[in-house]
């Protein structure tokens, strides 16, 4: 073989995993004659009908991943599309198998390690590329997690994916849409998915608090202090609390059970809620449910509460 052809067909299969499709090597020029002379010298491998493999190239669940998508027209799904996306590990995503959407109507071979998935829903859908591997968007990806998989795996994509900035909650609602439809397949499980969403935070504490000051300054509201130590008259040292306009003597604290790691816990912040009360503080205890589900009304709370402890 020509050494140029040779470093150009090499070069493709590198870019691709060490993988070269026919239909890549005959657009560069090389006849059917000169794949089999390809072949002889024993520098690719034949993986499937079509698809070849560089000889001495390491395999890695990247190039399975695209070997599948190549040899079934199909593309990465599910928790194999969030281990491209880089939302995890595949030992904790996508243990032992690799999951692939393919066309509606098509029958590809059956492949070892390989879950097929189809349906109407997904046809619409474009593909990107991430690495070479034609995969689910983003919002897609997670939308498809939540309705093949368990929540708790779910949740984990998704605070992967929001922990990256590479999508917002608002984002992948409305992603959700058409896959809300009456009639819809596993409707009911991406419903019941995104509602979990709603009733518990997705971020950490700070990062919470980070979006939640944003998202005054949004409605109008002065933003908040992070953090904020509180003390008495004194100079005691009370409180650290979420959010806090000292001149107005309010306090926001961001609330969910499940920071709260035994009732000993949720009931000492009862007690300092008292206390911040007893030294004139005004504390707005928000969940995650409360934000997300009824912002018009929290945010008239807030402006309310802030003009009262203006005025007083």
């Amino acid at each position: 073989m020509h050494a140029e052809l040779w470093r150009v067909l090499s070069e493709v299969a590198v870019h691709h995993h060490g993988l070269i499709t026919t239909a890549q090597i005959h657009e560069l020029g090389v006849s059917r004659q000169g794949l089999r002379t390809v072949l002889d010298q024993g520098r690719f491998e034949r993986e499937e009908r079509g698809l070849y493999r560089l000889v001495g190239h390491a395999t890695s669940w990247r190039s399975t991943v695209l070997a599948h998508c190549l040899a079934t027209g199909g593309r990465a799904f599910g928790t194999t599309a969030a281990m491209v996306h880089e939302l995890g590990s595949p030992g904790d995503l996508s243990p032992g198998h690799a999951e692939i959407l393919v066309p509606l109507g098509s029958r590809p071979r059956p492949r070892p390690r390989l879950l097929v998935y189809r349906g109407a829903e997904w046809e619409n859908v474009r593909a990107v590329k991430v690495n070479q591997i034609p995969v689910l968007p983003i919002a897609e990806t997670l939308l498809s997690v939540a309705m093949h998989h368990p929540f708790e795996k779910f949740r984990a994509v998704v605070n992967q994916a929001r922990r990256q900035r590479q999508i917002t909650l608002s984002q992948l609602t409305r992603a959700a849409r058409p896959f809300l439809d009456d009639g819809r397949r596993h409707r009911r499980q991406l419903k019941r998915a995104l509602e979990g969403l709603t009733e518990q935070p997705t971020l950490s504490r700070s990062e919470w608090s980070d979006e939640f000051a944003d998202w005054c300054e949004q409605c109008g509201l002065p933003r908040p202090e992070l953090e904020f130590r509180i003390t008495d008259a004194k100079g005691v040292f009370i409180a650290q609390v979420d959010l806090c306009w000292p001149e107005h003597g309010l306090v926001v604290e961001l609330d969910s059970w499940a920071w709260h790691h035994d009732r000993a816990s949720f009931e000492s912040d009862r007690r300092r809620y008292g206390r911040l009360a007893v030294e004139g503080w005004t504390v707005i205890a928000v969940t995650w449910k409360r934000w997300k589900g009824d912002p018009d009304g929290l945010a008239k709370d807030l402006a309310m509460a802030l003009n009262d402890r203006r005025t007083a």
